[in-house]
């Protein structure tokens, strides 16, 4: 028999697994997979800034309430006691900012739909766009 030299058997030696042609089914499942990989990713990403976005809006929303609050407070006691000097009278002076609070809230409870409800249906509708880009920030 004769035995090939080295060199040449070097020809015949199996490529690694790298390197077998893949059948178009196999590209076909392999690409499919990273699809849904780079997919996982991408909602990942989008739910994760859209809940930064949503828990900013409530942090800020927290915070201006707040401050907004102590604003009303003490505008409320300045009214009452500078309606308490005119009308020489405690009682009336608070009295009337008693009822001022209470047209206010029958007022948004008349109208909370409009003035409560909407703002926020169409402050979540901001939030959960679909039809926007994902990438809707410029590149710094």
């Amino acid at each position: 028999m004769n035995q090939l030299p080295i060199r040449q058997l070097t020809f015949f030696i199996l490529p690694t697994s790298m390197d077998y042609p893949t059948s178009p089914l196999e590209k076909l499942f392999q690409d499919a997979k990273e699809y849904v990989t780079i997919q996982r990713q991408l909602i990942s990403t989008v739910i994760s800034k859209k809940g930064a976005d949503i828990a900013y809006v409530v942090i800020a929303g927290a915070l201006f309430a707040l401050i907004a609050l102590f604003i009303v407070i003490f505008l409320s006691f300045t009214l009452a006691y500078g309606l308490a000097l005119l009308l020489d009278n405690m009682f009336f002076g608070f009295g009337i900012v008693t009822l001022l609070y209470i047209l206010v809230f029958t007022l948004l409870w008349v109208f909370k739909d409009r003035l409560i409800k909407v703002p926020i249906l169409k402050l979540f509708l901001k939030f959960f766009d679909t039809n926007k880009p994902i990438n809707d920030e410029p590149v710094a």
